[in-house]
């Protein structure tokens, strides 16, 4: 009740005591003063500040409605002085800042009581003014008692006069926010500017580019138009500053033409319109060419320019939403888009003229009405845009389609008349592959083959040129192993003789490479045989053949498994220090055979037991032992060779063991 008694009182006290003082307190911090001031218009322009500020009871002063935000008087040639009664709470603090937050104001000067006047405006220069910000802010004390504060204002441009009130945190609170606030709105237009700048150099549609000069034009405008223009591009430019937000305008409006001709397509759908959009860009350029050129000639009148503008910007919006509205009625995508954006901006036109013509009240939403409209505006065009895309890709993908059906239709016919053909050479041509198949079969295994018998000569001659050498030392040394050492070389000799013999057998090797010849053999006698034969060719190691008791006999090609046994006795030997132990061992099951060989080297690492017996793969732990990698690759085949398979147990520095499962019935084919 207490709040609504002084509410009263202080309307009340507005309507009868209208030079009533605004007193500031400490909270809250920021005021809106338009309805504590009072307003004299000056309509002659004669009227001096000492008569006003000595006597100002001799003018006319009207106060303004309590509840009025903004002051509105649209064009004017007249002057308009405004009084600011003020005073402060006791609490309150002293400094304050009075701030006018609009900029089409050409002529602001500011008369404090006991200070200079400050002089200040659009068409005053960037350094006179208070603080370097795009409205007009002043710096005021404020005492316990009353004090008139005076505005003269005057302007070629539509006249709005808001006035506002702040601390001087809150003043820095207020200007932080706007800057936020217009970042992030300019930093939008940016995004879609660089965006569709990017899909012009993609795919070199015009209609982008031209997107992109409408929506950097009418950014620039705007940011020109809410004084950023003047303080960082262009301070100096006093003359340009004072035009350039409409000249801006009219030059984005041409393209905002042609995007709307090209995206509507109304050089075929909408002929007259078309012509129509001609003319409206034509006047746009017109009026951007009038606008800049009122920089080098003051004569042009730039206030009934202006008018003329808002009507033709007006114009050209509607006349954009009618076209936009035929071609929804057409079936156009992405027209709806187009409507909205178009929709909007005239929207914003419509509000804005209203204002400027004093047929709507200036607030916050009216005096920003234009930027929101145009910002939609150039948001809803890309949404347009990315529509049209979005179908013209959907076009594409069902002219491919049906590309591939009718392709997929022809194919369908080649192929039953094909298909007679196919049938014909069919049978001949599975009959060549079969033979090719053969053919590389058999030259496959002959080249394996002959790898083979290549590897097995050159353990024997590794050994008659070791002990060629050694009887050399030995000779010079006065030492005598004669005949030791020719044992060894005329066994080995007797192995090149044996694989040479095998070599000769073209027969087998040309046209049966890698066929078994089988006998039936002594299992224990060969390996006693080949043990016997290893002590001459390995006279540094020591063997031992674990011969069971009863016969084993077996189903084997005996050259094959002699290969077989010897390289496993030579790598035991390869790979174990001189004087150790190579083992042979033959146990039978029910069905199988297990040959081993067993040495005291020193072993195979885990990690390359899965591809040792893999060709040309070597696993030797010691560099300077001599092979290529294909022993146990051919140990492993002819066990395969034979039905078999083999196994490998192996521990680093505790020897290896390798065991040949071989079938008692002799194994198959391969």
């Amino acid at each position: 009740m207490a709040f609504i008694r002084i509410l009263l009182v202080s309307l009340l006290l507005g309507w009868v005591w209208p030079s009533w003082a605004f007193v500031a307190s400490e909270r809250p911090d920021h005021y809106n003063l338009v309805g504590q001031i009072e307003i004299f218009v000056d309509r002659a322009g004669t009227a001096t500040s000492d008569e006003i500020i000595s006597d100002p009871g001799r003018f006319d002063f009207k106060p303004t409605s309590l509840f009025t935000k903004v002051v509105n008087f649209g064009f004017s040639d007249a002057t308009y002085w405004v009084k600011v009664p003020l005073s402060r709470h006791p609490d309150a603090p002293e400094k304050w800042i009075l701030e006018i937050p609009y900029l089409g104001l050409y002529e602001v000067c500011f008369y404090a009581p006991g200070a200079p006047v400050v002089t200040s405006g659009a068409i005053a220069p960037i350094e006179s003014r208070p603080f370097e910000y795009r409205f007009f802010a002043f710096p005021v004390t404020l005492k316990n008692e009353t004090q008139d504060f005076y505005f003269r204002i005057r302007s070629n441009y539509a006249i709005t006069i808001p006035l506002m009130l702040y601390s001087l945190a809150a003043f820095n609170n207020a200007q932080v926010t706007d800057t936020m606030i217009q970042a992030l709105y300019y930093g939008g237009l940016i995004s879609l500017l660089l965006y569709n700048l990017i899909l012009f150099i993609t795919v070199r549609d015009r209609q982008y580019l031209i997107y992109c000069l409408f929506t950097g034009l009418a950014g620039l405008g705007i940011f020109a138009g809410n004084g950023y223009g003047r303080l960082y591009l262009w301070p100096n430019a006093i003359e340009w500053d004072l035009v350039s937000q409409n000249a801006l305008f009219g030059y984005s409006g041409v393209f905002a033409m042609a995007f709307t001709a090209i995206f509507l397509r109304t050089r075929t759908t909408q002929p007259r319109f078309n012509n129509l959009l001609i003319v409206a860009g034509g006047l746009y350029l017109i009026f951007g060419l009038l606008f800049t050129a009122t920089v080098f000639n003051q004569n042009i009148p730039t206030q009934r320019v202006s008018e003329a503008f808002f009507a033709i910007n007006l114009l050209g919006s509607f006349a954009c939403l009618y076209g936009s509205f035929q071609a929804i009625k057409q079936g156009h995508r992405g027209a709806y888009y187009f409507a909205l954006a178009w929709g909007s901006l005239a929207t914003g036109s419509i509000i804005a003229s209203f204002r400027v013509f004093e047929l709507v009240p200036s607030n916050a939403f009216t005096l920003y009405a234009f930027q929101i409209g145009s910002g939609l505006e150039m948001m809803l065009f890309s949404f347009a845009l990315a529509t049209r895309i979005q179908h013209e890709r959907l076009l594409r993908e069902n002219a491919q389609s049906d590309a591939l059906i009718a392709k997929q239709a022809t194919l369908d016919a080649l192929k039953i008349s094909e298909d007679r053909l196919e049938d014909a050479v069919q049978k001949r041509t599975e009959k060549l592959q079969h033979l090719l198949m053969n053919e590389q079969a058999i030259h496959e295994q002959y080249v394996r083959f002959g790898a083979m018998i290549a590897h097995e000569f050159r353990n024997p001659l590794n050994i008659i040129e070791g002990q060629t050498s050694m009887l050399e030392l030995e000779s010079e040394s006065g030492i005598s192993h004669t005949q030791k050492r020719t044992s060894a070389i005329r066994t080995a000799t007797f192995r090149l003789s044996s694989l040479f013999d095998q070599w000769l057998q073209s027969d087998r090797i040309h046209q049966q490479a890698g066929h078994l010849e089988k006998t039936l053999i002594d299992l224990g006698a060969l390996l006693t045989e080949l043990v016997n034969n290893s002590r001459n060719m390995h006279p540094d190691f020591q063997f031992e053949f674990v011969n069971p008791r009863n016969p084993i006999q077996i189903e084997a090609d005996s050259h094959l498994l002699q290969i077989a046994v010897l390289n496993l006795i030579d790598n035991s030997c390869k790979y174990s220090p001189k004087g150790t132990i190579v083992t042979l061992s033959l146990v039978r099951n029910a069905q199988q055979i297990a040959l081993s060989v067993h040495d005291q080297g020193q072993g195979i690492r885990e990690s390359d037991q899965e591809r040792v017996f893999d060709l040309y793969f070597r696993a030797s732990l010691d560099d300077r032992v001599k092979g290529v990698g294909l022993g146990l690759a051919f140990v492993k085949r002819i066990t395969e060779l034979h039905g078999g398979h083999i196994e490998l147990h192996s521990e680093l520095n505790a020897g290896t063991t390798f065991t040949l499962w071989l079938p008692i019935s002799g194994g198959k084919r391969p």
